[in-house]
C-alpha cells in the first residue's frame, strides 16, 4: 500500500488533465468519443472493397491484442503475478487446452459461439469502464449509477449484435434446421431487454441532473457513441462484417487508453526499461505496432492467397480468446491490487 501511496504522490505532481476529460479534449475526442468516425475510412474499404484500407483492420486489431502484455511487465505486477501463477498462467494454458481439443475434434459451433458473445460482451464491457472514468471524472459516487448505465450499454449492445444473428455463417445452418423463427424471437426478447435498461437510464440521468453532479459533455458524449457503437450490426446485412466494423473502433479506444497509462506510468519514473522507453516515443511505439500488425496482415494475404486460412484463423482465435480473458483479469477493478496499481494511472488530480 505505501508503495501505491508513493505512485499516487508522484502522479499528483504530473500536470493534471484538463477538468472532466481522461486526457485531453483533443485526445478523447479521437481516441475514445470519436472513434467510430476515425475508423470510417476503414469501413469504406470494406464497403468498396479497396484491399488496402481493408487490409488497416488487421494492422490494428493485432497491436491491440498484444497491448494487454504490457501490463504483466509491469514491475509492480510481478510478486502478485507470482503469487497467482494459476491465474497467470494455470488457466490460459487450459484455455489454449481447451481449445485445442476442440477444434482437434471438430466440435460444431462451440468456438464461434463463445467468440461471438465473449466479443460482444468484452467490447461493451470496455464502453462501460471508460465511461465509469468520465463518471469519476464528473465527481458521482453513487454506485446505483454506474450499475443503471452499465446495464442499459451491455443489453443495448446485445440487442444490436444480435440484429442479423440468421447471417452468421456457423449458426445459419442450426437456425435453419429448426424451421422456427428463433433468430427473431431471441432479437425481440433482446429488445425488451434492451428498452427496459434504457427506460431505467434516462430517469436515472434525470435525478443526477437535479440532485448532481450533472453530467458533463464528455460524459454524454461517450455514453451516446456507447449506446450506438454497435448499430453497424443494424445497417449491414451480415453478422460478421458487422462484428469487423463494430471492432475497429474498440481497437482505437483499447490502444488509446493502454498507451496513456503506460505513458504516465513512464514519465512519473526516472527508469528506462524497454517499456516506458517505447511508452515516451509515440513514434517509435507507432512504428513497432505497426510493423508487427503489418506482418501479420501480410501473412493473411499470403494464406488467403494459397486459399487455406485453417491454421492462421485457429491461431487468431485462441489469440483473441486468450486476450479477452487476460482483459477480465488485469482490468478487474474490484481487485484491490488492480485498484492500486493501474488506478492512478487513469484518472490523474493536481494535487491543491
Amino acid at each position: 500500500m505505501s508503495a501505491t501511496l508513493g505512485t499516487e504522490a508522484r502522479v499528483m505532481r504530473l500536470a493534471a488533465q484538463p477538468r472532466h476529460w481522461i486526457a485531453s479534449p483533443s485526445f478523447d475526442l479521437v481516441f475514445f468519443i470519436l472513434a467510430p468516425l476515425v475508423t470510417a475510412p476503414v469501413v469504406a474499404g470494406v464497403r468498396y472493397s479497396i484491399p488496402m484500407l481493408a487490409v488497416i483492420g488487421i494492422v490494428l486489431a493485432v497491436p491491440h491484442y498484444f497491448s494487454t502484455g504490457s501490463f504483466l511487465f509491469w514491475e509492480e505486477n510481478a510478486q502478485y503475478q507470482r503469487s497467482h501463477l494459476m491465474i497467470f498462467a494455470g488457466v490460459p494454458l487450459l484455455i489454449a487446452f481447451g481449445f485445442a481439443l476442440v477444434v482437434g475434434l471438430h466440435v460444431p459451433l462451440i468456438i464461434q459461439l463463445v467468440l461471438f458473445v465473449w466479443t460482444v460482451y468484452h467490447v461493451a464491457r470496455q464502453n462501460c469502464g471508460i465511461l465509469g472514468i468520465y463518471r469519476h471524472l464528473s465527481g458521482v459516487t453513487d454506485a446505483n449509477q454506474k450499475a443503471i448505465a452499465n446495464f442499459a450499454i451491455v443489453s443495448v449492445s446485445c440487442w444490436f449484435s444480435l440484429w442479423f444473428i440468421d447471417t452468421h455463417e456457423d449458426l445459419r445452418p442450426l437456425f435453419r434446421r429448426t424451421g422456427l423463427p428463433i433468430a427473431r424471437w431471441i432479437w425481440i426478447a433482446a429488445g425488451v431487454v434492451a428498452l427496459f435498461g434504457v427506460l431505467r437510464l434516462i430517469p436515472a440521468l434525470m435525478r443526477r441532473l437535479q440532485q448532481g453532479p450533472s453530467m458533463t459533455f464528455a460524459e454524454a458524449a461517450f455514453l451516446t457513441m456507447s449506446l450506438t457503437m454497435f448499430a453497424p450490426y443494424a445497417l449491414i446485412h451480415d453478422v460478421n462484417v458487422g462484428t469487423y466494423v463494430m471492432l475497429l473502433p474498440h481497437y482505437v479506444q483499447y490502444l488509446g487508453i493502454v498507451w496513456l497509462m503506460n505513458r504516465r506510468r513512464a514519465d512519473a519514473s526516472a527508469r528506462r526499461d524497454t517499456l516506458r522507453i517505447l511508452s515516451r516515443s509515440p513514434l517509435a511505439l507507432t512504428v513497432l505496432l505497426a510493423g508487427i500488425g503489418t506482418a501479420v496482415a501480410v501473412l493473411f494475404m499470403y494464406l488467403r492467397r494459397g486459399g487455406d486460412l485453417t491454421l492462421y484463423s485457429s491461431l487468431f482465435n485462441l489469440v483473441v480468446l486468450e486476450h479477452y480473458y487476460y482483459d477480465g483479469v488485469l482490468w478487474a477493478f474490484r481487485n484491490p491490487h488492480v485498484r492500486e496499481t493501474m488506478g492512478p494511472w487513469l484518472a490523474r488530480r493536481e494535487a491543491a
